[in-house]
């Protein structure tokens, strides 16, 4: 654990911040390789509009029950950094 962290689950975050989800997918296509640490980390920080984010964990599990996979985001917030 992280002091100061807070998670997110991917499926959740689609569900508040859906609107900017394909934004946020380009952006970080745009600016770092896809599926590595700092692709997630610019979609974090773009879905949530936080430019100062720091992403701190990527955990990655899946349902047991219907197969769904989904990934937990942990980051601190600009002051936590």
């Amino acid at each position: 654990m992280v002091k100061g962290a807070e998670y997110l689950y991917s499926d959740r975050m689609i569900q508040e911040y859906g609107e900017k989800f394909d934004e946020a997918i380009w952006k970080a296509g745009e600016n770092a390789r896809k599926y590595t640490p700092e692709f997630y980390e610019v979609y974090l920080r773009t879905m949530l509009g936080e430019p100062d984010l720091r992403l701190v964990h990527i955990l990655a599990s899946f349902n047991s029950g219907d197969g769904y996979s989904y990934r937990i985001y942990g980051f601190l917030r600009k002051g936590m950094v």
